[in-house]
């Protein structure tokens, strides 16, 4: 498991935004869940599909940012129009819908094995070189 504990600086790998921020938080993954309604989440699901039995970490960005990528909103949107059985947006409706309906947050949730230590990536990083 991630030795991530609050007051860490990490980075997100796969979910979201790119994001490196201070850990705020932490959370079992069934109350982040439950809290949120029971919804799915597709891309949490898909990639880490043991999230719910981990534990979710809220981080602060460096600077306020949207929680998901235009991305996993249009997968989101696009899971909702065929459950509801909704007419499905244009590229030019998801995109105003993106714009205007994802506001910038201070606090991003992430599964705990989204992330690893800013360190760990740079270091990472420079290894390659």
């Amino acid at each position: 498991m991630n030795n991530i504990r609050i007051g860490d600086i990490v980075t997100s790998k796969q979910t979201g935004l790119p994001c490196i921020g201070r850990v705020v938080g932490i959370v079992w993954g069934y109350v982040y869940w439950h809290e949120k309604g029971c919804q799915p989440f597709k891309r949490w699901d898909d990639l880490y599909p043991e999230w719910k039995d981990s534990l979710v970490v809220y981080v602060q960005p460096n600077e306020p940012q949207k929680a998901v990528s235009f991305e996993e909103y249009k997968e989101s949107i696009l899971e909702r129009v065929t459950r509801n059985n909704m007419s499905t947006p244009n590229d030019s409706e998801f995109k105003v819908l993106y714009k205007y309906g994802v506001s910038f947050a201070h606090n991003i949730a992430f599964p705990i094995e989204d992330l690893e230590h800013f360190e760990d990536f740079v270091e990472n990083l420079t290894e390659g070189d």
